[in-house]
């Protein structure tokens, strides 16, 4: 049995690879607040995707699969100026769960600079907060080994009590007091800018 779902895998994200609903490259430069991304140096883009035709059949398991694609751009000091999109990686979730990932570059991101992770709003995302909890995670992980500091993290408002809920499945609970010293903190910003709150890891 063993055997057959990690075939059953294998063939399940060759078909993912070039599938020909695979997601567009997102280089354009996200339409993000210019108040949340004043003096950062990096901003990381999730793109959400529910791919609906991907290995839809009466047998499937982890049928409908979510996309998410995370894209870098990085600030030119000097001119001001933002770069075109690069992808950095792809993950897929069924139901929230974690299926697997493609990554495609490292982050080029200097040592102790902070930046941003944006949510896009789109038709997809309202529904996958679970999936983009668990991408924002994986990201925090990502940026903690290069001393990179998340300043916030921007999301569609419409989702923001959701994400929330969703942190405490990752023992992620809201802060109401910041006290010094040293904590894995997320600080949940929306867009509009009605939902400010932060989140502390606490080992349960």
């Amino acid at each position: 049995m063993t055997l057959f779902v990690v075939l059953s895998l294998a063939v399940c994200f060759s078909q993912l690879f070039v599938s020909g609903n695979a997601v567009a490259d997102d280089t354009d430069f996200p339409a993000i607040e210019r108040r949340f991304i004043m003096g950062a140096d990096w901003v990381l883009s999730l793109n959400t995707t529910v791919l609906d035709h991907m290995l839809d059949y009466p047998s499937s398991l982890i049928h409908p699969i979510t996309q998410i694609r995370v894209t870098y751009f990085t600030r030119d000091q000097r001119t001001q100026t933002w770069s075109k999109g690069q992808k950095y990686e792809d993950l897929w979730f069924s139901s929230g769960r974690p299926i697997g990932s493609r990554r495609y570059a490292q982050l080029p991101f200097a040592n102790g600079s902070y930046g941003v992770i944006y949510v896009v709003r789109n038709k997809d995302c309202y529904n996958q907060t679970k999936a983009l909890d668990d991408t924002i995670l994986r990201l925090y992980l990502d940026l903690m080994r290069v001393s990179c500091v998340i300043s916030s993290v921007v999301m569609p408002l419409e989702i923001c009590d959701n994400a929330a809920s969703d942190l405490g499945g990752f023992n992620f609970y809201h802060a109401t007091i910041i006290t010094a010293g040293r904590a894995i903190l997320l600080h949940f910003q929306s867009s509009p800018i009605k939902f400010d709150q932060y989140f502390v890891y606490t080992v349960k």
